[in-house]
């Protein structure tokens, strides 16, 4: 059995050894260098400046599993700099179960939506007349996280959060659209050896 690291901000470790164990060293040194140059751009990106709000992990059909500050699920929101609206008690997988009213106090100025299909809490988040008045809702920005074929922030906890790095960037650091795009392409054709055409690409933030 080997266990190799899923920490965030070690992932380019991982795929050298990776490389090593398989006996597939160039890959692995794409794949690594490929990493590196995300963790670089996003250390330049983000040199000087603070993000302005807070945002939240929805989860489940009704939005109120979240993975607050602390959780593993979450460490894309402490890479990034921005703040965890969520401060409640991990269970045992680390998520949290929060009441509507705990949302409503924290008031996340970011959504973002995890699940596929209709275990996405997006609808109800957008049309539920609870969620209404939720200063992310009310500014237009909650989003339903990318998931093809895994999701953009955990679910696994793996090299799929290097897109999150990537689309965050796009999000609270005013990182060219074009940017994000070229990069999120060249990410799936190293690690997925797939060409993501501009269809492809459009329907990763489509809402289904």
């Amino acid at each position: 059995m080997v266990i190799v690291s899923l920490d965030l901000l070690s992932l380019d470790k991982t795929f050298e050894f990776l490389g090593q164990l398989l006996g597939k060293q160039a890959e692995g040194k794409v794949c690594a260098d490929f990493i590196r140059s995300v963790y670089k751009d996003v250390s330049v990106i983000k040199q000087g400046k603070k993000t302005a709000g807070t945002a939240y992990f929805a989860n489940d059909e009704n939005g109120l599993r979240t993975a607050p500050r602390g959780s593993k699920h979450a460490q894309l929101f402490d890479v990034m700099g921005v703040t965890n609206a969520a401060y409640a008690p991990l269970d045992a997988k680390g998520f949290s179960i929060v009441s509507m009213e705990q949302v409503m106090v924290a008031n996340p100025d970011y959504i973002f939506c995890i699940g596929k299909a209709g275990s996405s809490p997006y609808r109800t988040v957008m049309k539920s007349p609870l969620w209404k008045n939720i200063a992310g809702v009310r500014n237009k920005r909650v989003y339903n996280v990318p998931g093809e074929p895994y999701l953009w922030i955990d679910m696994p906890p793996s090299v799929n959060r290097i897109l999150g790095m990537i689309w965050f960037s796009e999000i609270f650091y005013q990182q060219p659209s074009g940017t994000t795009k070229s990069k999120v392409r060249d990410f799936y054709r190293i690690f997925y050896h797939y060409s993501l055409s501009d269809k492809d690409y459009d329907a990763l933030f489509r809402w289904q």
